[in-house]
């Protein structure tokens, strides 16, 4: 099994913050060399820190390669996975993660509720 991280709970993870679950952390601590982070985490994060929304000491990039962790790319695929996506979710990053995980099978770490309620995507909670 491969775990792709939502953007929040990548952040959730590398501040140390409570709202990642202590399962789900050791999952993915223990389970390091086939989670992912996507470039779409990347972006959104470079965005929102550009904006004042987000408050990190260094880029999500670096502490991805500190950990570790591979960074997933974005392909045309995920992009077309998006046209079959329900229109649960309006976020346009959280709609391309979505694809990802569906596109490369992954098990997609978030504890976004809305997320939570996608049918077809390996799903674990990361408040849990």
């Amino acid at each position: 099994m491969t775990y792709l991280l939502d953007t929040h709970a990548a952040i959730w993870l590398f501040e140390g913050n409570q709202a990642l679950g202590q399962k789900t952390r050791e999952t993915i601590i223990r389970e390091a060399d086939i989670t992912l982070v996507s470039y779409v985490s990347v972006w959104e994060t470079a965005i929102k820190k550009r904006k004042g929304r987000l408050q990190l000491k260094h880029d999500l990039d670096y502490y991805v390669l500190k950990a570790g962790f591979k960074l997933l790319n974005i392909e045309l695929v995920h992009i077309h996975t998006i046209v079959n996506l329900p229109l649960i979710h309006q976020d346009p990053f959280d709609r391309l993660l979505i694809a990802q995980a569906l596109s490369e099978k992954m098990t997609f770490i978030t504890g976004d509720d809305k997320i939570l309620r996608y049918p077809g995507v390996s799903l674990m909670d990361a408040k849990k």
